[in-house]
């Protein structure tokens, strides 16, 4: 089954990311920072519709192999991923004047290749090079546990999938681990794709909802989008809410094609990836040129990044990603399910 809702719902979320990454080009540039910290959800339904993907995927007449849905995973996350992780070392390296938010470090740059949370040299937050990347490191952590419970018989992969996901919750909230890589993979995060696998299970087993419900649903997760700025139970019931509408909305009357969404939502990982170096770049150059001075600056600012981060993303899409997937992978073979 195709979801059109959830392309379209993909490449809103990673325009939301943009603009909320837009707020530190803005601040660097002296003006006032708008309060969109509620952006970060686009992050929360990324969660959230990896899970329902997954289990979609995966769901009969399916029969994947562990070996063989990790190895999809990693065709489609990690060229691209190395490929921009590369270029920012590079810039680290041989022009660090022009990298305002990192500075080279050998381990972490070699554990943002590996998937392995570490903290950042300038923030000290638990981030890769690329820094939109640390959610990879949650979605990479998921598969491999989604990928394990494929090695059990159907009837018990929902329930062990789901228990590991719980105990890794609550073993986080009940010892608050210090380290910084145990609490991240021990993190509230793993609930949005715990909500996801779910709304997965429920659609694959005939589940519906009528229109008005879809709606209802919709209308509760937007109206739950401010909550987000309190923490992550906010951001956890309004975007599995939003996700959860379009879902079963889809389901119930297949929601209606057009070209430009669907695009942005087949190139969101592609504008996710690259953007935080297109708009950083962008943003120097705006700021050099003095048009944070302007009376509708930010607002230009903000145009200006997202239109250009689309537009790269959407090129890197069409002239990379989709070759990369199309023809350097499909002519190796895949590993053995042996």
């Amino acid at each position: 089954m195709e979801f059109i809702g959830i392309q379209y719902l993909r490449g809103a979320a990673a325009l939301m990311i943009v603009v909320f990454h837009c707020g530190a080009q803005i601040s660097r540039g002296g003006a006032p920072l708008p309060n969109h910290q509620w952006l970060t959800l686009g992050v929360d339904v990324f969660f959230v519709i990896s899970g329902f993907i997954m289990w979609v995927s995966t769901a009969p007449p399916s029969d994947v192999s562990p070996w063989r849905f990790w190895w999809r995973r990693v065709r489609r996350i990690v060229p691209l991923y190395w490929l921009v992780t590369s270029i920012a070392v590079a810039a680290l390296v041989l022009t660090p004047s022009l990298v305002k938010s990192g500075k080279f470090d050998l381990w972490h740059a070699v554990s943002s290749f590996l998937f392995v949370p570490s903290s950042h040299p300038i923030t000290g937050k638990v981030e890769p090079v690329v820094i939109p990347g640390w959610s990879l490191n949650y979605e990479m952590f998921f598969y491999f546990i989604f990928g394990a419970c494929l090695f059990l018989g159907r009837r018990f992969r929902l329930l062990v999938l789901l228990t590991v996901l719980v105990v890794l919750i609550v073993a986080g909230f009940v010892l608050k681990p210090e380290n910084k890589t145990i609490a991240f993979y021990t993190s509230p995060y793993l609930a949005e794709f715990a909500v996801g696998v779910l709304l997965g299970f429920y659609v694959t087993r005939g589940g519906r909802a009528p229109r008005a419900a879809c709606i209802a649903l919709l209308l509760l997760g937007a109206s739950l989008s401010p909550a987000t700025e309190s923490g992550l139970i906010g951001a956890l019931v309004a975007s599995a809410a939003v996700v959860a509408g379009i879902v079963l909305l889809d389901v119930s009357q297949p929601i209606e094609f057009y070209w430009l969404p669907c695009l942005l939502g087949d190139a969101s990982y592609s504008i996710y990836i690259t953007h935080s170096l297109v708009i950083s770049a962008f943003g120097q150059l705006y700021q050099r040129v003095g048009l944070f001075e302007l009376t509708h600056g930010v607002q230009l600012y903000i145009a200006g990044a997202v239109l250009t981060a689309t537009v790269v993303g959407v090129i890197v899409h069409q002239m990379i990603e989709l070759p990369i997937l199309g023809n350097a992978f499909s002519r190796r073979a895949e590993p053995s399910s042996a």
